[in-house]
């Protein structure tokens, strides 16, 4: 029996927090479709680590500044993106 690969078509990103103080964080979530894609693994990473990092699904703030979140899938083919914006702590 030949298994059938059925391939990501979207990634999107959520934040649980979609604007926080340095030093707080925010939890980010991926949901791929279709349901049921053969590999649904989303390698996350931020375009700015000197405003904010990743470690696993969680964003935590380093400056004050807006990141943008990536979420891609296996093949690199398909990506996603969130914004989260981190403010100075007063």
């Amino acid at each position: 029996m030949v298994r059938r690969v059925v391939t990501v078509k979207s990634i999107t990103l959520t934040a649980d927090k979609p604007s926080i103080s340095v030093g707080a964080t925010s939890t980010i979530t991926s949901t791929v479709l279709p349901d049921n894609a053969t590999d649904k693994t989303v390698l996350l990473s931020v375009d700015d680590p000197a405003i904010a990092t990743l470690t696993g699904n969680t964003l935590t703030g380093i400056s004050a500044g807006v990141v943008t979140v990536i979420g891609t899938d296996a093949t690199k083919q398909v990506t996603g993106t969130v914004k989260v914006t981190i403010t100075k702590t007063e």
